[in-house]
């Protein structure tokens, strides 16, 4: 089971090794995809998590669909997730820190 340490902890230790920009996914178990900007704030059961919209956002209509605040910042859903509801979580890099070859060594 997912738990607290796993979304509070692991993910940014997951995501600082792989370096470069990452993205995170949490899949739930209804089936839904929640595409994680961040964490707000850990609580023992649940945790509230600042979210990006679910269809791909046009540059030129970011401030249709994803208001500012007063002080010019951008303002994200927020929702407030149960680690229970949570299947399992993607951390891709989407663009490597460093460089690999795949294949086997010979």
């Amino acid at each position: 089971m997912i738990d607290r340490v796993a979304v509070e902890a692991l993910v940014k230790k997951q995501a600082n090794e792989m370096g470069g920009s990452v993205s995170v996914e949490l899949h739930l178990f209804n089936g839904e995809v929640l595409f994680l900007r961040g964490g707000i704030e850990y609580f023992d059961v649940y945790f509230v998590a600042e979210i990006f919209p679910s269809e791909p956002l046009n540059p030129n209509k970011l401030d249709e669909k994803i208001s500012k605040n007063e002080s010019g910042q951008r303002v994200f859903d927020r929702l407030i997730v149960s680690y229970q509801a949570i299947s399992y979580i993607r951390v891709s890099a989407s663009k490597p820190a460093m460089s690999a070859s795949l294949g086997f060594a010979g």
